[in-house]
C-alpha cells in the first residue's frame, strides 16, 4: 500500500448485489445495474428475502472497502472503484444474465471482473462471454468451487479467467476447496470478516470469499504499472505466489498462495514461469513455407472471441499458421502424428472477415489424423486452424479427476506449386524445377 493502493481501477462484482449505503463501501461505489428482475432497473441493491443477500455485500467488502476510515475493515485495494453488477437471484445466476453483466461491466470501464460463483456445466455462451472480456483486455477472476472435487468448475475453469482456491489461516487448503488442472492460484477464504447487507459486518468461507482477493491484487498490480498488459499482470500475479504444495505449480494451490506486495513489486520477464504458445492466436499466426513442419504442445493453447467455430469441436486448443501465396498450386495440410483429435479448418482473407476455404476432421475415420488439401492462387492469403476436437474427459474409476484436452501437434504443410510457363518438374529431384527460355 506505500507503492500502490488501486487507484484509478474499476472492480466490477457480479454477484448478488450490494449494500449501496454500507459506510464502509459507500465511497467507491460507482452506479451499477441489476439483471436479476424480468425489467432491468439501475439499482444494485440485493433482494433483502434472498436467502444469499448479503453475498455480494461481503465479496465487494473484501476486494477494496474503505481504509484508514476507522470503521470496520480494510479492503485489498482500497483506492479502487466498485462496478456493482446485480445477476445471482435467490435461485442462482442465469448463463443469459451473466453474458449481460459481462458486457456491462467492459462497457463501463471496469480493469477486472470478479465473479464469485459458478457451477459444473460447461455453456458455449457462457465461454463467449468470458472471452469477450479477455478480448478488451479485462482480467475475469472466479472462484474454483467448494464441492472438494476436480470436476471442472464454470467459469472458473474456462479459458483466460483466474480460478481461485480456498486457503486456511494456516496456509493450509480448505477441505472444501476444489481442485485439479485448472486452479491458478490460492488467497485466503476461511473465516473472512467483512461488509454485510444492512451496514453489519461478518465472517463468511468459501473460494467466493477467496476470488475478490485475487481480484483486488490485480487491481494493485494494474494500478502500480510495471505490468503493461493482461499477460503481464497474470505472470506478476502467478509467478509470485508461494509455494505451499509441489514446488512450481500443483493442482491444490495452483502457483501457490498470493503475495500482493511481490507481485506488486514484479518486473515483467523477471521470472516468467508461464507456459505459452507462440501462435495461440490468429494475431500471432506463425508462417508457413513451401515445405513446413512444426511439432508443438498445445496444452497451454485456448481460444479467443475471434476464433471461427470450425466444422468438428468447439474450437478448443486453438493454434494458428498462415500461408502467403507466391505461387499457384495445392497446399496441402495434415496432422499426422499428433497425441490428440484435431482439426483441421482453413480460412481466406481477402479483406477483414475470415471464408471459410475448408475443413476436415477425420482424414481416415476415427483417428487423430486430420488432412485438408486447399488450392491457392498468387496473392492469396490463407490462415490455418487447428483446433482440438476432445471435450473433458472424466475417468469414471476416478469421478473427481479431470483430463484436459490439447497434447502434441504435428503439422505439417506442403505446396504442391504449378510450373511457370516454360518449366517442368524434374525427374530426379521432387524439389527442383527446370524452366527453358529462349
Amino acid at each position: 500500500w506505500d507503492v500502490t493502493r488501486g487507484q484509478n481501477e474499476i472492480i466490477a462484482v457480479l454477484d448478488t448485489g450490494v449494500d449501496m449505503n454500507h459506510p464502509d463501501l459507500q465511497g467507491h461505489l460507482l452506479p451499477g445495474i441489476d439483471y436479476v428482475p424480468a425489467v432491468t432497473d439501475f439499482d444494485p441493491s440485493p433482494d433483502p428475502a434472498a436467502p444469499n443477500h448479503t453475498h455480494g455485500t461481503h465479496v465487494t467488502g473484501i476486494a477494496n472497502a474503505l481504509t484508514n476510515n476507522g470503521v470496520g475493515i480494510a479492503g485489498v485495494a482500497w483506492d479502487a472503484s466498485t462496478l456493482p453488477v446485480r445477476i445471482i437471484g435467490p435461485t442462482g445466476a442465469a448463463i443469459d444474465d451473466e453474458m449481460l453483466g459481462i458486457v456491462y461491466a467492459v462497457g463501463h470501464g471496469a480493469t477486472v471482473i470478479n465473479m464469485s460463483l459458478g457451477g459444473a456445466g460447461w455453456f458455449q455462451n457462457e465461454r463467449n462471454a468470458m472471452n469477450y472480456a479477455a478480448n478488451y483486455g479485462v482480467i475475469v477472476v472466479a472462484s474454483a468451487g467448494n464441492d472438494n472435487s476436480g470436476v471442472p468448475f464454470y467459469p472458473a475453469s474456462y479459458d483466460h479467467v483466474i480460478s481461485v482456491a480456498n486457503i486456511t489461516s494456516s496456509e493450509t487448503r480448505s477441505p472444501s476447496s476444489n481442485f485439479g488442472p485448472y486452479i491458478d492460484i490460492s488467497a485466503p477464504g476461511t473465516n473472512i470478516h467483512s461488509t454485510l447487507y444492512d451496514n453489519t459486518y461478518g465472517d463468511m468461507s468459501g473460494t467466493s470469499m477467496a476470488a475478490p482477493h485475487i481480484a483486488g491484487v490485480i487491481a494493485l498490480i494494474q494500478s502500480a504499472g510495471r505490468a503493461d498488459t493482461p499477460a503481464e499482470v497474470m505472470e506478476a500475479l502467478l509467478c509470485t505466489g508461494k509455494n505451499l504444495g509441489t514446488a512450481g505449480w500443483d493442482q491444490y494451490y495452483g502457483w501457490g498462495l498470493v503475495q500482493a506486495n511481490q507481485a506488486v513489486l514484479y518486473t515483467p520477464g523477471t521470472n516468467a514461469c508461464l507456459s505459452t504458445v507462440a501462435n495461440d492466436s490468429i494475431d500471432n499466426a506463425q508462417p508457413l513455407t513451401f515445405h513446413f513442419s512444426h511439432t508443438i504442445d498445445t496444452t497451454h493453447a485456448t481460444s479467443w472471441a475471434g476464433d471461427p467455430m470450425p466444422c468438428a469441436g468447439d474450437k478448443n486448443n486453438t493454434v494458428w499458421y498462415r500461408f502467403d501465396a507466391t505461387r499457384q498450386g495445392t497446399l496441402f495440410l495434415d496432422t499426422a502424428g499428433s497425441s490428440y483429435d484435431t482439426v483441421l479448418a482453413a480460412y481466406r482473407k481477402p479483406a477483414s472477415s475470415l471464408e471459410l476455404a475448408g475443413c476436415n476432421n477425420d482424414a481416415d475415420g476415427g483417428t487423430t489424423t486430420s488432412y485438408l488439401p486447399i488450392a491457392v492462387n498468387v496473392g492469396d492469403v490463407l490462415y490455418v486452424m487447428v483446433a482440438s476436437n476432445e471435450k473433458i474427459v472424466y475417468d469414471p474409476l476416478y469421478p473427481t479427476r479431470a483430463t484436459p484436452v490439447g497434447g502434441t501437434l504435428k503439422f505439417k504443410a506442403e505446396l504442391d506449386y504449378i510450373p511457370l510457363a516454360g518449366c517442368f518438374g524434374s525427374e530426379y529431384s521432387t524439389s527442383s524445377i527446370i524452366c527453358i527460355s529462349e
